[in-house]
């Protein structure tokens, strides 16, 4: 069971959709947050906006672009005023772009794969010696149900999904008699603002049917439970667990249903 009460807990894309959600949920739980995200002065407007909320603590914030090898070096550097490393570090920074693969120009979706995998990946790897050294971290990771099924037209976006399943689900055996904890975590659709994503080479605007989308405090109360619990794998909300069980049981009808939701984009 972890414990969130006092503990130090980094989370990358802070400001964002999920990410604003985590942070009311860990300060409502007593936690001590280190926030990071792309834009310093977003941060401060969000520091001055939740800094009496709940029972925990902002500890502090810094800006850095995690599309870049650099940036999430300099995130691991700017965290070091606060200790070796986090006791709970969320993978939450993420970006998406819609439209077939041929018509996404290679800087574009290298760049998504940069954020959505390779930025958790070297933070963890960053922070990993020192949490084994302890014998006690948590690592969440925000996969998508875009990692359990691809989708078209969102092809860097699913790569990069299904590679931060894989990522967790093979360092959770790694680390499994060390102490660290290691969480995946699928939302569906969810009422964010990465649902307005940049469009590229699609004829006509796509959306989500509105019916289809969660509401990011019902997705993140999900969320908070499988950390406490220590749980490996978190689908939040019924359609999740819906997808999770038809792609390991019946994937070919998700796959149909894949293409004739690809009126959507992404969601965080």
């Amino acid at each position: 069971m972890s414990e969130i009460k006092n503990k130090k807990i980094l989370i990358t894309g802070a400001t964002g959709g999920l990410g604003e959600e985590m942070v009311k949920a860990f300060l409502n739980e007593g936690g001590h947050l280190i926030l990071s995200d792309l834009n310093q002065a977003s941060l401060d407007a969000f520091v001055s906006k939740y800094k009496s909320f709940g029972t925990g603590k902002i500890l502090g914030t810094f800006s850095a672009d995690l599309s870049t090898e650099e940036g999430c070096d300099l995130l691991v550097k700017e965290y070091s005023k606060f200790g070796e490393s986090p006791d709970i570090l969320v993978n939450n920074a993420g970006i998406a772009i819609l439209g077939p693969f041929s018509s996404v120009p290679r800087n574009k979706w290298e760049k998504i794969l940069n954020i959505n995998l390779l930025a958790p990946m070297r933070i963890t790897h960053s922070f990993l010696t020192s949490m084994l050294a302890r014998k006690s971290g948590h690592i969440v990771n925000v996969s998508s149900v875009a990692g359990l099924v691809a989708a078209p037209s969102l092809n860097a976006y699913c790569v990069s999904k299904f590679g931060i399943k894989a990522f967790g689900e093979s360092l959770s055996q790694e680390v499994a008699s060390s102490g660290l904890k290691v969480t995946n975590f699928y939302p569906f659709f969810t009422r964010t603002p990465i649902l307005k994503s940049e469009q590229i080479g699609v004829n006509k605007e796509l959306s989500v049917p509105d019916f289809l989308l969660s509401e990011p405090d019902d997705v993140i109360r999900d969320l908070m439970k499988g950390i406490k619990n220590d749980s490996m794998h978190v689908h939040p909300g019924g359609i999740a667990k819906t997808v999770e069980f038809v792609s390991r049981f019946l994937p070919g009808l998700l796959s149909t249903f894949s293409g004739a939701l690809t009126n959507s984009k992404s969601d965080r």
